[in-house]
C-alpha cells in the first residue's frame, strides 16, 4: 500500500502558496447551481481554464501540460554557447512522460507515485497523483499499486474527496502519462453515487455501474476489521470494468482499453461511468463533470450548458443504457 507522510493541512498550504506565486491558476470567480430532476450541478466559472490547452486523448509530444491543464508553457531546450558555460538545463519530463511535475510537487506517495498540483484548477485543490514512471498510460485502465496509492492520498484527507481517473481518449483525458485526479467534494454537494445500492436512478441519462468500499460484514460484526488493499480495490475495479463491458456493446477502437471510462472513488464506494465521447457540440468534460461538477472558462459558457441541457449533453458523453 502505498504511503504518504503529509496531512491535509500541509497540502492545502502547499497548494495555497503555489497559487500565490502564480505556478498554479486558481481563479474560481463564480458558483452557478443548476437542477433538473433531482440531478444537482455546479458550474464553476474560472476564467484562467480558457489557457488550458485541449488536447483530448493525448499527444506524442505536447505542450508541457497536465491533464486539461497545462504545467508550464513549453519545454525546455537545451542551447551551447562556445564562450561561456552553463549549468544543463532542469528536465521537465521524466522518460516517456508529457507531464512536467517541475514547481508543482506536493510529496511522494510510496516510491512509485507522485501527488502535484494541477496547474488550471476550478477547485480547491485540485491535485494529479502521476506513477513515477513516465511510460505507464492513461489509455490504459489502473492497476493496484494505483489504486492503492490513490486510497492512500484519500484516508490521509479529512474532509470528504473525490478520487477520479479518465480513461481513454473519450473519457475526456488529455495527457499519454497516467494519473489519478483527486479534489475536494464541495460542502453540502451530493451526487447520484451517494444514494442506492448501485441500481440505475431514472434521472441519470447514461449508464453507471457502482460497488460499495468496506462493506461491514461478518468479520466487521465480530470486532475484526477488513483492510482495504490494493488488490482489494482492483478486484472490484474489475468487476465493475467487467459490468459495463456486459452491458455495453460500444467498443473505442483507438489505443489502450477499448471500453473508455472515468473512474470515480471515496471512502465509501467505487464507481465506473463509460463513455463515448469527449466532446459534443462544443462542450467538454471529464470524470468531475459527470457528476455534475463542471468547470467551464466563462459564464456565458455555462450558460450554453444550461441552454442545450446539462442532462442532454451528459447523455451524449456517457452511454444510453440498452445500447
Amino acid at each position: 500500500m502505498g504511503r504518504i507522510t503529509v496531512e491535509e493541512d500541509e497540502i492545502l498550504q502547499r497548494f495555497d502558496h503555489l497559487v500565490g506565486s502564480g505556478v498554479v491558476l486558481y481563479d474560481n470567480r463564480e458558483v452557478v447551481p443548476f437542477s433538473k430532476d433531482g440531478f444537482h450541478f455546479l458550474f464553476f466559472v474560472a476564467p484562467s481554464l480558457s489557457k488550458k490547452p485541449l488536447t483530448h486523448g493525448g499527444q506524442t509530444d505536447p505542450p508541457n501540460g497536465n491533464d486539461s491543464s497545462g504545467q508550464g508553457e513549453e519545454k525546455a531546450t537545451a542551447t551551447t554557447n562556445a564562450a561561456v558555460e552553463e549549468p544543463p538545463p532542469q528536465r521537465l519530463f521524466e522518460p516517456g512522460s508529457d507531464i512536467s511535475t517541475v514547481g508543482f510537487e506536493i510529496c511522494d506517495v510510496g516510491a512509485a507515485h507522485r501527488l502535484v498540483a494541477n496547474k488550471f484548477c476550478f477547485t480547491r485543490p485540485m491535485l494529479l497523483l502521476m506513477t513515477r514512471d513516465g511510460f505507464k498510460r492513461q489509455h490504459d485502465p489502473l492497476e493496484a499499486p494505483d489504486l492503492a496509492a490513490a486510497w492512500a492520498v484519500l484516508r490521509a484527507m479529512r474532509t470528504s474527496h473525490f478520487v477520479f481517473y479518465n480513461c481513454g481518449e473519450p473519457s475526456g483525458n488529455s495527457r499519454l502519462h497516467r494519473h489519478v485526479q483527486l479534489t475536494r467534494r464541495p460542502e453540502g454537494f451530493t451526487t447520484f453515487l451517494d444514494h442506492g445500492d448501485g441500481e440505475q436512478q431514472p434521472s441519470v441519462p447514461f449508464m453507471y455501474f457502482r460497488e460499495p468500499l468496506m462493506r461491514k460484514g461478518k468479520e466487521e460484526e465480530e470486532g475484526r476489521s477488513t483492510p482495504v488493499t490494493g488488490e482489494s480495490l482492483a478486484k472490484v475495479y474489475g468487476k465493475l470494468l467487467d459490468r459495463v463491458e456486459a452491458a455495453s456493446s460500444f467498443r473505442w477502437d483507438g489505443p489502450g482499453t477499448s471500453c473508455p471510462h472515468n473512474l470515480v472513488m471515496t471512502q465509501h464506494w467505487m464507481a465506473v461511468i463509460p463513455r463515448r465521447r469527449a466532446v459534443w457540440e462544443g462542450l467538454s468534460t471529464n470524470a468531475l463533470g459527470m457528476l455534475g461538477l463542471v468547470g467551464v472558462a466563462s459564464r456565458e459558457e455555462a450558460d450554453k450548458w444550461i441552454r442545450v441541457g446539462p442532462l442532454e449533453v451528459l447523455g451524449q458523453f456517457g452511454i444510453p443504457r440498452g445500447s
